[in-house]
């Protein structure tokens, strides 16, 4: 059994933007306390290429913070020692909160990260990511608004976006399909 659940918060971890099947109860949204976006003109500016390396920065800026890690061991833990039961953990700030459970029946896990002011790398995130980790592949669906805080990739601090992040994996691969600002971006295939 703890073999199984190790596999399976390992597949978890590889495709940590999944989405849930909202089996999962969510905290609140955090949308409501976030800027309204102000970068339709910059992004209509930049080419697919451009904004594919933005959204791919923002995906590996979301979950690899040293604060996501810590609060990630410690959810883990939780999830290993009580499975069936929903699990949550949050920061001291509740800037990042994690919701979830591992049922060993079917086996699955889902999982909700909330994130409400949450500043890693110069960037600032508010919204959700809901995931899905099951033998048979896991899925993905993160929603949030991102001010920037330091001026990188040609954007200016303040500029405000939207971003969306919708992955499907199983053994036999994947896609991420990238909507920035409204505007789908070509799929990654992997």
């Amino acid at each position: 059994m703890k073999k199984l659940l190790v596999l399976l918060l390992a597949a978890f971890i590889a495709f940590s933007f999944a989405s849930c099947d909202n089996s999962t109860p969510t905290p609140e949204n955090p949308a409501v306390n976030a800027p309204a976006v102000n970068t339709e003109e910059r992004f209509a500016a930049m080419d697919d290429n451009e904004k594919i390396q933005f959204v791919s920065l923002i995906d590996g800026t979301a979950i690899m913070s040293e604060e996501y890690n810590k609060l990630w061991a410690e959810f883990n833990q939780k999830m290993m020692k009580n499975p069936n039961k929903q699990q949550t953990v949050s920061n001291e700030a509740k800037t990042i909160t994690m919701t979830g459970i591992y049922n060993t029946s079917k086996p699955e896990m889902n999982m909700t990260v909330t994130y409400d002011g949450l500043v890693i790398d110069g960037l600032t995130f508010w919204g959700q990511t809901k995931l899905m980790s099951s033998p048979s592949g896991s899925s993905s669906t993160a929603s949030y608004t991102v001010r920037v805080e330091e001026a990188s990739m040609g954007l200016e601090v303040g500029d405000v976006f939207s971003y969306v992040s919708e992955s499907l994996s199983n053994s036999t691969g994947g896609s991420t399909t990238y909507t920035l600002n409204g505007q789908k971006l070509p799929t990654q295939e992997y």
